[in-house]
């Protein structure tokens, strides 16, 4: 019951990151032109807005696999929280001095959504015993 739970997380999660990544989309693009100050265009503009989905939606995945994980507070949740997350790592060192800056950003994303969790863990706990 534990594993089903487990992988009910995380599609769970890949959904979720996959919809916020496309809602927090056009604002991170345009972000990201001004910020490069590069007009993309022709072929190669296509794998630009690709690339920053895809990191749109690798930043959401970490954030939400500890936050789900600590809220619901599973037995082992640690561990499940290291093995999903360990692909990320995993990819962003395999991607090199490209997806360099990505490392960091995975950390914090993970640390800011096992706060969360704990915290609204915490929360649900105490309305669970006044009502």
């Amino acid at each position: 019951m534990e594993l089903l739970k487990g992988v009910g997380i995380l599609v769970s999660a890949l959904v979720f990151s996959y919809v916020l990544a496309a809602i927090g989309f056009p604002y991170h693009w345009y972000l990201f032109i001004i910020g490069d100050n590069v007009n993309y265009s022709g072929f190669f503009a296509g794998y630009a807005v690709l690339g920053v989905f895809f990191l749109n939606m690798i930043a959401t995945y970490a954030l939400l696999i500890p936050l789900l994980f600590s809220t619901l507070n599973f037995r082992k949740k640690y561990w499940w929280i290291a093995i999903l997350l360990l692909p990320l790592l995993i990819f962003s060192l395999w991607l090199g001095d490209v997806a360099l800056p990505l490392i960091p950003a995975i950390i914090l994303a993970a640390i800011v959504g096992w706060g969360i969790g704990v915290v609204l863990h915490k929360l649900i706990l105490k309305f669970r015993k006044i009502s």
